[in-house]
């Protein structure tokens, strides 16, 4: 449920580089495709981006 008077906020996710786990993969694909959703960016991998 939204919170409507909260300040916004900022989620940050960190993993080791070669982490496999196929259930920390799901979490940061959710993670970015929400967070897309509500500032319409696009998702981007930190990893990625940091390359």
């Amino acid at each position: 449920m939204p919170v409507i008077d909260a300040e916004p906020t900022t989620l940050v996710l960190a993993w080791p580089e070669g982490s496999r786990s196929r259930a920390l993969a799901t979490l940061v694909r959710a993670a970015a495709r929400v967070a897309a959703s509500h500032d319409g960016s696009r998702p981007r991998s930190g990893y990625a981006a940091s390359r």
